[in-house]
Formats: C-alpha cells, sequence, structure tokens
C-alpha cells in the first residue's frame, strides 16, 4: 500500500514537467525498483564489498600513474601528442590508455627497426 501511495503522489508530482522534459518519466520507475526484493540483494552486496571496490579502484590509478611515468619520462619524444606536463599526460593516459586495446602503446607512434630503443619498447 505505502508503494503504491508512492507511485502515485510520485506520477502527480513529476506530471506537470513531463511535457517539457521526458527524463522526469524515470523517478517513476524508481517505485518499481523499491518493489522487487532482487534489487535490495544487488545493493546489500555492493555496498558490503564497497571497500575492497574503492581499493582495487586506487590499485588501477597507483599502477596506471607508474606506466604512464615510465612511458612519459622514457618514450616523451615517441608520443603522438605533444604533451608538456606529466599531469596532462597522465589525465590522456587514465582516459585512452584504459579504455583502448592496447594501452599507451597506442598513443605511441609505431616504433622502426633503425630505432635504438626498438627491442626496448617491445619487452
Amino acid at each position: 500500500m505505502k508503494s503504491l501511495i508512492f507511485f502515485f503522489s510520485a506520477l502527480i508530482a513529476t506530471l506537470p514537467f513531463s511535457h517539457y522534459l521526458i527524463a522526469f518519466y524515470g523517478i517513476n520507475l524508481f517505485s518499481i525498483l523499491i518493489n522487487i526484493e532482487l534489487v535490495g540483494y544487488i545493493i546489500k552486496s555492493i555496498t558490503m564489498n564497497l571497500n575492497m571496490i574503492l581499493f582495487a579502484a586506487l590499485m588501477v590509478v597507483v599502477v596506471v600513474y607508474n606506466y604512464s611515468l615510465f612511458a612519459f619520462v622514457f618514450f616523451h619524444e615517441q608520443i603522438n601528442e605533444e604533451y608538456d606536463q606529466f599531469i596532462e599526460f597522465l589525465f590522456i593516459s587514465m582516459n585512452s590508455g584504459i579504455r583502448q586495446g592496447g594501452g599507451l602503446g597506442d598513443l605511441m607512434k609505431q616504433p622502426k627497426w633503425e630505432q635504438s630503443d626498438f627491442f626496448f619498447r617491445n619487452i
């Protein structure tokens, strides 16, 4: 009965705004989620392991920071775009280096046999 009252009150509250923004219809979907018991279990499982998820995210940031620092120091001239500061390169490597399949290697120019660091880059 409580959820039915919540549903109709949310419906009445969002009707004047739904003509202008269709996104207000999404508020009514929360009433459906409240009634599903499985959603409660999912939220509980995420919040119980929130510390572990945050530690894993922190570990990813530290590893990407170390690889970005290594690439910025040793391969600065071989990066496709020119980045003057390390913080710019760090944000680019966080953004595109994680999402791309090749990581930081996709941001760099293709190595040639004639380069002295060809084998060093491929290790």
